[in-house]
Formats: C-alpha cells, sequence, structure tokens
C-alpha cells in the first residue's frame, strides 16, 4: 500500500528548514528504516531541539551501554547533550531502562523522550526519569504532558459544547412532537370510542347489537387526527436519526484518536464502522504491537473518565439518544456487550489494516 501523499508532504514540511544533508540522513536513517509514524515524531523532536538552540544533530547514534551492549539513540543533539528517543511503541518499562542506562553510560548527559498522542493520558513523566517529556501531536507539534493535556482537555470541552447544544436543541424539538402526537392520539381514540359508544347504541335500538360488534372488531378507523400522527412519527424518527448521528459524530472525536475506526451512521440507520487509513499510519507502531491495543483503549478509557469530569464540572449532562441499536450498551455496570459477528467483524478488519500496512 503506498501512504497517501498528503501525509508525505506533512512530514517534508517539518524538515523544511533543514539542511540537504540533514534531510537526507534522516530519510535514510528514520524515515525508510522506521516508517511514517516514527518519522513524524523525531522530525518533531529535531524541531523542537533546533528551538532550543541546537546546531547539530544526529541520528541512530551509537552509545556503549554499562552491560557493554550497543544501543542506538534516535537523535542526538552533541552540542546540548541531549538524547532523544523517539517512543511509538507500547510500554513504558524499557523506556525507563533506557534512560537509565544512557545515563549511567554518557556523563552529564540529558535525556529527551518524545510520545505520540495516543499516549498522552498514559504517561507519568515523573516515573519515566528523563529530563525532558514530549508529546508529540499530529499536527507536529512537541509539547510537555501538562501541555498537551490542556489542550487535549480544551478540544473535549469545545466539541462536548458543540454537541450539547445540537442535541439539546433536537431533544427539546423532540420532546415537543411527542408531546402533539400523544396528545392528537388521544383525541383520536376518545373520538374513536364515543363514535364506537354510538354505534354499538344504535345497533342495540335496532336488535343487532351482536352482529355490529363481531363487524366492529378489527376494523380501523380514519380520523381527522390522523394526518398530525402521522406527521410527528415521520418527524420523530427524523430527529431521533438527527440526534444519533450527532452522537455518533462526538464518539468519532475519541475513536478516530485511539483507534484505526471511524462510525458513520447508514441512510437505514446502522452504525458502518469505516477504516480510517490516516489514523492506522500515525497508530501503526502503537497498536499493531503486542499490548499495544490494550493500550489504545486504556488510554481512550482515561480520556472518557476525563470527559465525564467536563460533564460533571459544567453541571450539564446529556442524555443518550433513545433508539440507539439494541447491542449498543448492556449487560453488567462497566461493561460493554457487544455480539461476537460484530467482535469477529472489528477483528478482520484490524487484520486487513495490519496486512496493508506491512507493506508500507
Amino acid at each position: 500500500m503506498v501512504v497517501d501523499d498528503s501525509v508525505i508532504d506533512e512530514i517534508r514540511s517539518l524538515t523544511e528548514n533543514w539542511s540537504e544533508s540533514m534531510r537526507m540522513d534522516f530519510m535514510e536513517r528514520i524515515l525508510r528504516p522506521c516508517g511514517v509514524a516514527k518519522g513524524w515524531v523525531t522530525a518533531a523532536v529535531v524541531n523542537y531541539l533546533i528551538d532550543m538552540g541546537c546546531t547539530s544533530i544526529a541520528f541512530r547514534e551509537k552509545v556503549l551501554l554499562p552491560n557493554n551492549l550497543a544501543a542506538y539513540i534516535d537523535v542526538y543533539s552533541s552540542d546540548l547533550n541531549i538524547y532523544a528517543i523517539c517512543a511509538t511503541i507500547p510500554g513504558f518499562s524499557w523506556i525507563k531502562s533506557r534512560v537509565d542506562e544512557i545515563k549511567s553510560a554518557v556523563f552529564g548527559a540529558e535525556v529527551l523522550v518524545a510520545f505520540q498522542d495516543v499516549a498522552g493520558w498514559l504517561i507519568e513523566p515523573d516515573r519515566i526519569g528523563a529530563d525532558h517529556v514530549l508529546i508529540i501531536g499530529r499536527d507536529g507539534r512537541a509539547m510537555s504532558v501538562e501541555e498537551w493535556r490542556r489542550g487535549r482537555r480544551a478540544t473535549l470541552e469545545r466539541e462536548l459544547m458543540k454537541f450539547s447544544e445540537a442535541f439539546i436543541s433536537l431533544e427539546r424539538d423532540l420532546r415537543e412532537l411527542r408531546r402533539l402526537g400523544a396528545e392528537a392520539e388521544r383525541a383520536r381514540n376518545a373520538e374513536c370510542s364515543l363514535i364506537t359508544w354510538c354505534l354499538l347504541d344504535i345497533a342495540g335500538a335496532l336488535g343487532v347489537e351482536a352482529n355490529v360488534s363481531g363487524l366492529l372488531e378489527g376494523r380501523l378507523y380514519r380520523a381527522p387526527q390522523d394526518a398530525t400522527i402521522r406527521e410527528c412519527r415521520e418527524k420523530v424518527k427524523s430527529l431521533s436519526a438527527r440526534m444519533f448521528r450527532a452522537f455518533v459524530e462526538f464518539a468519532n472525536t475519541l475513536l478516530s484518536y485511539y483507534t484505526p475506526f471511524k462510525l458513520s451512521v447508514t441512510d437505514e440507520g446502522d452504525l458502518s464502522i469505516e477504516e480510517d487509513l490516516r489514523s492506522a499510519v500515525w497508530l501503526k507502531d502503537f497498536i499493531f504491537r503486542d499490548g499495544g491495543f490494550s493500550a489504545a483503549l486504556s488510554a481512550l478509557t482515561r480520556e472518557v473518565k476525563v470527559l465525564s469530569e467536563i460533564v460533571r464540572a459544567s453541571g450539564n449532562s446529556v442524555k443518550p439518544p433513545e433508539g440507539l441499536p439494541a447491542h449498543s450498551t448492556s449487560g453488567q455496570r462497566g461493561m460493554i456487550m457487544v455480539p461476537r459477528e460484530i467482535v469477529e467483524e472489528i477483528l478482520r478488519k484490524v487484520e486487513r489494516i495490519r496486512e496493508r500496512l506491512g507493506e508500507i
């Protein structure tokens, strides 16, 4: 599979102020052998070091560790004596060990560790022991962990406000339509009951009550309120669909960040799970490793908790849309129950993405 040209162009944009020799070295030592995600993080780290005043950069610098084994560090700044580890795979224990090894092997060295944004909620900088811990965003920005968390929280707040305003407005309209529909149905039922009573009373006077009662059984009435009821039901169905689409659109704010998937709602109202290859390229090293998908889902779970805090702090909450698919949530508290066939379909999609990304 050929990576989207726009992704390569974005990486090139991160290196446009570099010297030609440094750019070629980056291509040969990082981007081609290690892939797009590693290249993106590394390029962002180099720009961060340049902003710090670094004028000498080397890629894949060899360091002899205390155990007499050699390690290749992604970026080395000789004038600042900073060794940078660009982490795109899950697990933090090996990073802590490598930080300690570099500090033991190189006197006075500073260590910088950079993570992809997908790991932002999982990182505990104090436990890593590095002098600099950065989060690299998908826009190429290098941020401190706290700066990234503030920014991500602001994004969630902004998207939640947009969702809440749209959802609450739709819900208000939905309640009004249901009230009007219920009133029309009550009026219709009252009129039909009155007409039925009158017909049976007349039939009784004629001595044919038994016959008429049987003829009336199961017979449909057409009443003046039928058009109103029908219109209300159609509008309720349309509004419910718009509410669900608004919910799914907000959910994609999280899903497309931590998984290679995004959701859409079909015209029939079904959920469609689509492959987001752009996200898959960014997440390739992180999620397609042993334990990687679990790490990404752990990060998603942490972000959901942050979202809950934002909702509580705002003093508002929005109700989930009525008419969600029956399989959406059920079962024990804190558990999501999904039919086996849906899980199997997701796993098949993951495997297809893995195979296609393996060609990169």
